[in-house]
C-alpha cells in the first residue's frame, strides 16, 4: 500500500512492485538524478493516449497519490500515461534532499537548521526580508517564519528583490530556487520543497513550459508531451482557495463544459464542495495565475499559454484541477480521484471510448 510518508524512491520502488502499470516511461531526469516516470497502462496503438500529471510543485503532494490511485481504476479504452511526480525532489522531505546531496545525515525542522545548513555547506547571503543559501547549482531561499506563509510569497519577494539588485539578479541567473515549504501529507506536517527558476531576472515557476525556459526536464517534458500528443489532459494542484476548482485555457471551454460539468456535480455529490464563484474573483490559484473569468461554482477561465495545460491544449481537452490545500491529506486526495475519475469516463462517454 502506498503510504504518505515515503520519499520519491520509496513511491517509485513501491509502485514497480505492485505492478500497477504495464510499463513505465523514462521522461526525464531531476537535477539530482532521480527519474521521472510516466506510468502507462496500454489499450494498444490505435487508441487515443490521455495524461494525468501532478507533483511539479512539493507542496502539492495529495496529487501525486490520487494520480496513482485513480489510475487503479480506470476502464477506458485509451492509453493512460500518468506523470505522478514531475518534481521528485520537491515531494521528499528537504532534509532527505539534502543528506542525498552531501551524503551525511541532514536534519531540518526549523529556520535555525536552515541556517546552519547553509552556514555548514554553502554560501550565505542575509537579505532585509530573506536569506538565500547558494550550493553548486542551485539556491535556498527561506526567511524567519517561513512555516507561516506560503512558499509563493517568499518567491514573489525574491522577484521584488531581484527587480532592485543586478548583482543578485547576475548572481541567481540560470539557477534552481528551492523554497522551504509545509507538506500537509499527515497530521506531522513535513518541511519539503517548491522549485522556480531564475531566468533574465525572472522568477518562474516549474510549470511553465514556455519554449524560452532551458531546463533540461522541462525541455523533455514538452518533447514528452508533443510525442504522446494526448487527447484528455488532466494536471493536478492544490491552493489556497475554498474547495475545488476547475480551471481551463481561454478559448477552450466549448469542447470540455460537459466534463466540466460532470466533474462538478461528482466533486459537490462526494468530495470537498466546490469553490464558490465569489472565492475565485481576485483568486491567484497558483504563482501568477490569477483566474480572469470567472464561469461559475468552482470554474474559471485563465491564461494559462505557458504552463503544462495550456501547452498541452494544442493536442486536446486540458484541464487545471485544485484542491484546498488546509483540507485533510485523505479528503483532497479522494476530491481528485473523484475528479479525475468523472472527467475521464465524461470524455470516454463523449468520444465512444
Amino acid at each position: 500500500m502506498l503510504s504518505v510518508t515515503m520519499t520519491y524512491e520509496e513511491l517509485v520502488a513501491k509502485i514497480s512492485c505492485e505492478s500497477i502499470f504495464d510499463k513505465q516511461v523514462l521522461v526525464s531526469k531531476d537535477w539530482l538524478g532521480h527519474d521521472i516516470l510516466a506510468g502507462v497502462i496500454e489499450a494498444g496503438e490505435d487508441r487515443p493516449n490521455i495524461l494525468i500529471t501532478a507533483g511539479v510543485h512539493g507542496d502539492e503532494p495529495a496529487g501525486v497519490l490520487a494520480a496513482i490511485k485513480a489510475a487503479e481504476a480506470l476502464p477506458v479504452s485509451a492509453n493512460l500515461y500518468v506523470l505522478f511526480c514531475r518534481d521528485p525532489v520537491g515531494y521528499s522531505p528537504l532534509e532527505h534532499v539534502f543528506s542525498e546531496m552531501f551524503e551525511e545525515k541532514i536534519q531540518i525542522a526549523d529556520y535555525n537548521d536552515l541556517n546552519t545548513l547553509c552556514k555548514n555547506y554553502g554560501e550565505i547571503i542575509e537579505l532585509e526580508e530573506l536569506t538565500i543559501g547558494i550550493f553548486r547549482n542551485i539556491c535556498l531561499v527561506y526567511k524567519p517564519g517561513f512555516e507561516k506563509t506560503t512558499s509563493i510569497m517568499i518567491a514573489k519577494s525574491l522577484s521584488n528583490i531581484l527587480n532592485t539588485s543586478e548583482d543578485l539578479r547576475e548572481k541567481l541567473d540560470r539557477m534552481r530556487v528551492l523554497v522551504p515549504s509545509l507538506s500537509r501529507k499527515s497530521e506531522k506536517l513535513e518541511i519539503v520543497s517548491r522549485a522556480f527558476y531564475v531566468m533574465d531576472g525572472k522568477v518562474i515557476d516549474y510549470d511553465c513550459l514556455s519554449k524560452e525556459i532551458d531546463l533540461p526536464e522541462n525541455i523533455a517534458l514538452r518533447d514528452f508531451i508533443d510525442s504522446i500528443k494526448p487527447s484528455l489532459i488532466i494536471d493536478l494542484h492544490e491552493g489556497e482557495h475554498q474547495g475545488f476548482c476547475v480551471i481551463v485555457p481561454e478559448g477552450a471551454l466549448e469542447e470540455c463544459k460537459d466534463i466540466i460539468d460532470a466533474v462538478r456535480k461528482q466533486v459537490e455529490a462526494h468530495g470537498m464542495g466546490c469553490t464558490p464563484p465569489e472565492g475565485l474573483k481576485n483568486c491567484e490559484v497558483d504563482y501568477d495565475l490569477e483566474i480572469e473569468r470567472v464561469l461559475g461554482p468552482g470554474t474559471g477561465i485563465a491564461r494559462l499559454d505557458e504552463r503544462l495545460v495550456g501547452y498541452a491544449n494544442r493536442h486536446g481537452i486540458s484541464l487545471f484541477f485544485s484542491s484546498e490545500r488546509k483540507r485533510d491529506f485523505k479528503e483532497r486526495v479522494e476530491t481528485h480521484i473523484i475528479a479525475v475519475h468523472s472527467a475521464v469516463h465524461m470524455y470516454a462517454t463523449l468520444y465512444g471510448l
